[in-house]
C-alpha cells in the first residue's frame, strides 16, 4: 500500500514539475490585468483601474453608465480616465444607500 501511495506521488511532482499549458482562463486574467492598476479610496473601498491613476483622482458613478469611471480634476471641469472596477459600487449601491453625491461637472 504505502509503495503505491509513493508511486502515486511521484507522478505528482513530476507532473507538477513540467511545463505548464498556458490555459484560457490565464490568458482571460492576464488581458483583464493588462495597462490596470490596483488602488484604494480614501474611504476604504478598493478597485481596479487604469494604470494611470493617480492620487487625488475621483471615482464617479455617471448617470446612464452601469460602471463607474476615474476622473481627473482639471481647471474647468474633469477629465476622463477610464472605466474601473470597484468593490461594493458596481450595482448603484452607493446610490441605492444614499450615501452618493450627486452633482453636475463638466467633462473635458
Amino acid at each position: 500500500m504505502r509503495e503505491k501511495w509513493q508511486a502515486e506521488v511521484s507522478k505528482l511532482v513530476t507532473i507538477s514539475q513540467g511545463p505548464k499549458p498556458e490555459r484560457k482562463a490565464d490568458i482571460k486574467y492576464k488581458n483583464t490585468l493588462i495597462e490596470r492598476s490596483f488602488f484604494r479610496t480614501e474611504e476604504g473601498y478598493v478597485g481596479l483601474g487604469p494604470y494611470v491613476i493617480q492620487p487625488g483622482d475621483l471615482v464617479g458613478v455617471l448617470f446612464g453608465i452601469n460602471v463607474p469611471y476615474i476622473l481627473r480634476p482639471v481647471h474647468e471641469g474633469f477629465l476622463l480616465i477610464g472605466e474601473c472596477y470597484v468593490h461594493g459600487v458596481m450595482n448603484g449601491e452607493k446610490l441605492e444607500e444614499g450615501l452618493g453625491k450627486k452633482r453636475n461637472f463638466k467633462i473635458l
